[in-house]
């Protein structure tokens, strides 16, 4: 299946946002004050969306597993257990219990009922959620192929219209597997469906002044303080739409670059939090005698090294070689897609 390169791009751009949005929340000394980059998990479950649905919609449901596993897997398991030995040499301590939720894709009981469960890997939490579409999806294929759409936007739904009704004080577990973010994966589908049917718009003159004039309504439209979904599905909506009826304009002329980076959004997804945690020990420790953009660019920039390092030295020939072995046949590898 031909690559769709406007979400290639996408998967860099957003593992981007997040990088810059956790180097100045993590590191108060950078300087950075990136809020919206949070906005890269949106995007990321989006994309999901669209790519879970373009290429998983005609899959045996074993098919379709086993290519999830091999996908999601081997990564975050090493990342996850590395990062646990990393907190018991450092005099923290790792329950059983939360590192088996972890590495089971379980959103485990937080200790405080007020916060969402998270795993070993923070970030793993995106993961969690990614699991659960993954369940829905592997249901629909279960139906005839007709069914398929149906199944997967209505108990999509259903778990968003579940969550609207859930009383404060709930178990945090059930608040988190009905939260809004499930609307970015409806999202991604219903793109996924207008992609494979065909009736992509395209980009032209008037579609090109419909955005603009979208975007300068999206400006003044009064969102601080309205739920998430409110605040960033619209322009998480129009900057994906805008990058799909792009497409043929960016086949026409691609970028290695981007296109690497996006092979390598999982990598830098993963692993950035553990190079920045190595960053405030650096700090801690006086290694580090200078701050500002210098601190911020010197963290972002080893943040995409180890990213990169760790997609072409582990995550790409791993899965190549597991692909080989259990399917008994020398395949090449697909990017990750996946947040």
């Amino acid at each position: 299946m031909q690559q769709v390169i406007s979400i290639q791009y996408l998967r860099g751009f957003a593992a981007l946002l997040v990088l810059v949005y956790h180097v100045g929340l993590l590191l108060p000394g950078s300087g950075v004050r990136f809020a919206i980059g949070g906005i890269g998990v949106d995007i990321f479950f989006v994309i999901s969306g669209f790519i879970i649905w373009l290429t998983g919609r005609h899959l045996a449901p074993g098919e379709f597993v086993l290519r999830r596993l091999l996908r999601i897997v081997p990564l975050y398991w090493v990342v996850t257990l590395a990062v646990a030995c990393g907190v018991v040499l450092n005099g923290g301590t790792v329950g059983l219990s939360e590192l088996f939720h972890s590495l089971a894709f379980l959103a485990h009981p937080p200790a405080d009922p007020n916060l969402p469960p998270k795993p070993v890997l923070s970030v793993g939490w995106t993961l969690n959620l990614e699991m659960l579409f993954y369940a829905v999806m592997l249901a629909a294929l279960f139906a005839p192929l007709r069914f398929r759409l149906p199944i997967v936007a209505g108990v999509l739904s259903a778990l968003l219209v579940a969550g609207t009704l859930i009383p404060a004080g709930a178990d945090a577990r059930l608040v988190f597997y009905t939260g809004e973010f499930l609307a970015a994966f409806l999202l991604g589908v219903g793109f996924g469906a207008l992609w494979t049917s065909g009736r992509m718009p395209r980009m032209t003159r008037r579609n090109t002044l419909l955005f603009a004039a979208l975007v300068v309504l999206l400006g003044f439209l009064p969102l601080d303080g309205t739920s998430r979904l409110l605040a960033y599905g619209p322009p998480v909506a129009l900057l994906v739409l805008f990058a799909l009826m792009a497409e043929p304009g960016l086949r026409e002329r691609p970028s290695a670059a981007l296109h690497g980076l996006g092979d390598a959004s999982y990598s830098i997804y993963l692993t950035h939090l553990p190079v920045i945690f190595g960053f405030q020990w650096l700090l801690a420790k006086g290694y580090l005698p200078f701050g500002g953009a210098l601190l911020a660019s010197a963290a972002v920039l080893a943040a995409l090294a180890v990213g990169l390092a760790c997609h072409y030295a582990f995550e790409r020939p791993v899965h190549r070689a597991l692909m080989a072995r259990l399917a008994g046949r020398r395949v090449g590898t697909e990017p990750v897609y996946a947040p």
